[in-house]
């Protein structure tokens, strides 16, 4: 799992909903923590990305 620094996903969600957030700068910064938790991951060897990746994935095609 990742540890991510902050509010999760869905507090962020009960924030932007209920008004508390505006929408673009609370994602763009949950975005920015959630890439910042994956990359700490990949650094201590908690995660490898191989593992997420689908071979010949397109997701154009059905």
């Amino acid at each position: 799992m990742l540890r991510l620094e902050g509010p999760d996903f869905n507090n962020v969600c009960a924030g932007i909903v209920n008004g508390q957030l505006e929408m673009n700068p609370a994602l763009a910064d949950l975005d920015r923590r959630l890439n910042k938790a994956l990359q700490r991951a990949i650094d201590e060897g908690r995660i490898r990305l191989e593992e997420f990746i689908v071979p010949d994935f397109d997701p154009m095609k059905k």
